[in-house]
């Protein structure tokens, strides 16, 4: 019965992605929301189908640009109607949480200080929290194990699909299965090699692909024919994130992943990662490396200038291992300080000795909202309208200051301390894991707007609590 729901909910979604009314993709949102209300815990679980394809779906149906928010919501307020006897006993292990809320309270008032529209704060608020009322979700909620399986089994075939999605637009170029928004963009000879899958960001796409790689070694299947399958998915998972060229990613998983091996000791884990990470890169990748070369052979002789056009992007674009060689180099970091990281971290310094205690509030510095609304300090600093700062901490220290910046400190100190006494040796090592993950990942992106990563990064964060919960609470 469960199988049947995502199946008849995936075939909605993909009507929705054909035909491109608006209309259609609200209606659709309304449907979810009153599934969500009879079903939350499927509902929930298509959250982990959703989002991952949500950039490519909204580009073809902008009326499915919600639908994320509305079953996250719908089933958040389930949530505490079901449980409104003992809610806040149940609530009592989210304490840490206040000190995230008085955070975005204090960028929002902040921010309308500064002049900052109302719907840019509303915009920031929601990129910022809307993904937390999961962590309430399954914290309060009694889950199964088949549930999680569910989770993890749809997440492995959702990545399975994404990671063969990428692989073609490789493949071929960016030329199919791609929205012909997105094969008009300029990309810049550092970038033109790079996968950007359904995520349309090669950074936030090895992000989520890395993330599901390493939750599927969770899965243990108990037949020659299932292993085979897992291993297959992990392979093919893992060989498109390389294809991303995302350094970040990888340099924050790598962390996360000796953290968790260090403190679990979990020896069969490093093997089984161990044999999938050396079929992708000696039997798969050398496989797909020949199909790449005989397509281009086949299109030299039936379209030699586009091929030319192809090879010249090929031979600027550099490969993963040499994205890696070339971090520190003095022509990346030249570039970085003219256009790139270093320039915004430069710029947001500048701004941050002009604002250092309260910060200049969400909405003006390089986040979600002033990539749609114009932040009212870009003038000031002469910094133009399109910039992101690929840099959560710089843009914590802007928006929020010293105060913020602060506060967010003290609520992951308190959320370690409040779940790690409680935790066995390999929840520990897994929440340790994830919490250095994501701090590294932050170094490089805004991770707490990732709602693919943020997804996950929430979900399994509410289950840590939910352990506390029956354990001293409820």
């Amino acid at each position: 019965m469960r199988f049947n729901y995502y199946i008849i909910f995936i075939i909605l979604l993909s009507l929705s992605y054909f035909v491109s009314n608006p209309i259609l993709g609200v209606v659709y949102t309304s449907i979810a929301v009153i599934a969500t209300i009879f079903r939350d815990k499927i509902m929930i679980a298509f959250l982990f189908i959703y989002y991952p394809l949500r950039p490519l779906l909204t580009m073809f149906n902008s009326g499915l640009m919600l639908l994320g928010d509305a079953i996250i919501i719908t089933a958040f307020i389930k949530v505490l109607v079901v449980n409104r006897d003992h809610i806040w006993r149940k609530l009592k292990p989210l304490q840490p949480f206040i000190y995230f809320f008085v955070f975005l309270l204090l960028g929002s008032i902040v921010a309308l200080i500064h002049n900052v529209t109302y719907t840019a704060i509303a915009i920031e608020l929601r990129a910022l929290g809307v993904l937390t009322l999961l962590v309430a979700i399954f914290a309060i909620q009694i889950w199964k194990r088949e549930d999680f399986h569910s989770i993890i089994t749809w997440s492995i075939i959702t990545s399975v699909l994404i990671s063969l999605h990428g692989i073609i637009e490789k493949l071929y170029s960016r030329t199919i299965l791609i929205p012909s928004e997105w094969q008009e963009w300029n990309l810049s000879s550092v970038n033109i090699d790079r996968v950007y899958g359904t995520l349309a960001n090669p950074n936030v796409l090895a992000n989520y692909l890395l993330i599901v790689f390493f939750l599927s070694f969770l899965v243990k299947p108990q037949t020659k024919t299932g292993k085979i399958s897992l291993v297959s998915a992990q392979v093919i998972i893992f060989y498109t994130g390389t294809l991303t060229g995302s350094r970040g990613a990888f340099l924050a998983m790598i962390i996360g992943f000796l953290i968790y091996v260090i403190i679990s000791r979990n020896l069969q884990f490093i093997k089984r990662v161990g044999l999938a990470v050396l079929l992708s890169l000696f039997l798969f990748g050398p496989i797909m490396s020949y199909v790449d070369q005989q397509l281009n052979y086949e299109n030299e002789t039936t379209h030699e200038q586009g091929t030319e056009e192809i090879e010249e992007g090929n031979q600027d674009g550099l490969s993963f291992i040499s994205r890696f060689k070339s971090m520190f180099s003095s022509e990346t970091v030249e570039a970085s300080t003219e256009w790139g990281r270093i320039y915004i971290v430069i710029k947001g310094l500048e701004i941050f000795k002009d604002q250092h205690l309260f910060g200049t509030g969400l909405g003006t510095f390089g986040d979600a909202a002033t990539l749609l609304y114009s932040s009212p300090i870009y003038d000031d600093y002469d910094i133009p309208d399109d910039i992101y700062t690929d840099n959560q901490y710089i843009h914590i220290l802007v928006a929020t200051g010293i105060v913020g910046t602060l506060l967010l400190l003290w609520f992951i100190i308190s959320l370690l301390r409040q779940t790690l006494p409680n935790l066995s040796k390999n929840e520990k090592a897994l929440m340790i894991s994830m919490v250095a993950t994501l701090l590294t990942g932050c170094l490089y992106y805004n991770l707490l707007e990732d709602k693919s990563f943020m997804l996950y990064f929430y979900s399994l964060l509410g289950i840590m609590l939910s352990r506390i919960r029956v354990m001293h609470y409820v």
